[in-house]
């Protein structure tokens, strides 16, 4: 396929854009797992994604390098190729690092109960506070309801994650159905 006009190259650019973030996100809406602290790949995928945004905006620029605006790359598409591209590794990143290692010992957390919230529409939510990696982290989790109306604050806990392939704890988002 020839582009000769640099608006048609703006909107593939868009156009991939919108796929990959509704791609990614139902994706991210069916798994069935989470990442203990969230933000953790966000970090590494930055960096690859600047890389990798990097060229294909250099590859773009070169293939088209006649009916194109160095300005314009530079201010509008490289922007939307860092997002598309972080967005795109992290999620690969988290997938790859939530599969189950069958061999794998799990990773125990002493947790302690900072908030007890409300229980609203069958969600059974507790706030907690642990130590991981030299830093202190508060998560919430979906608990089983059990679990739930026995513990109060100031409880102390053990969740117990799966270890991942990068080292990110996860679990399953149906916990509190799996163990009752």
């Amino acid at each position: 396929m020839e582009i000769r006009n640099h608006q048609v190259v703006m909107q593939l650019f868009f156009i991939f854009f919108i796929c990959m973030m509704i791609s990614s996100i139902s994706v991210f809406d069916r798994l069935p797992y989470k990442l203990l602290l969230v933000s953790q790949p966000f970090w590494i995928a930055l960096k690859y994604g600047i890389a990798l945004a990097l060229g294909v905006c250099s590859l773009a620029y070169f293939l088209f390098y006649k009916n194109t605006n160095l300005i314009k790359i530079c201010c509008i598409q490289f922007p939307i190729m860092i997002i598309t591209c972080t967005w795109y590794i992290r999620m690969i990143l988290i997938l790859n690092n939530c599969q189950y290692i069958p061999n794998a010992k799990s990773v125990h957390i002493p947790a302690v109960v900072i908030q007890k919230c409300p229980v609203c529409c069958d969600i059974h939510e507790l706030w907690f506070s642990f130590h991981l990696e030299g830093k202190d982290h508060h998560v919430s989790m979906d608990v089983n309801p059990r679990l739930h109306e026995r513990s109060k604050e100031g409880d102390t806990l053990i969740l117990q994650v799966h270890p991942g392939a990068y080292g990110w704890p996860w679990y399953h988002k149906d916990i509190k159905r799996r163990y009752k």
